[in-house]
């Protein structure tokens, strides 16, 4: 029996705090199955954002529609998809405080 220990900080915290952020948005879990290929939640995000930068493509269907037609929720939406990308950012020093992300 292998016994992995993994030393929780706040910047873990802050990690999960983006993960969960992520799940919401795309109603997806944190490991994806599609056709043989598993891929984790924040990859499967920041690849999509990076080739298409178009919020549609992220986020689940029914948040898209609803927030292409509103530019304001659009707006909304991406700022959450953003900060949740910087949480999940493989440098802990690069993530945000949670104290940032309170004041966001």
């Amino acid at each position: 029996v292998l016994l992995v220990i993994s030393h929780q900080s706040k910047k873990s915290d802050v990690y999960s705090y983006g993960v969960v952020l992520l799940e919401l948005l795309t109603r997806k879990r944190v490991i994806i199955e599609e056709e043989r290929n598993v891929t984790g939640l924040v990859s499967w995000v920041r690849s999509i954002w990076l080739e298409t930068g178009k919020i549609e493509e992220v986020v689940d269907s029914d948040i898209a529609n609803t927030s292409s037609n509103l530019g304001v929720l659009a707006r909304q939406v991406t700022e959450v998809l953003l900060l949740a990308l910087r949480c999940t950012k493989k440098n802990p020093r690069e993530r945000p405080t949670m104290k940032d992300i309170t004041s966001f």
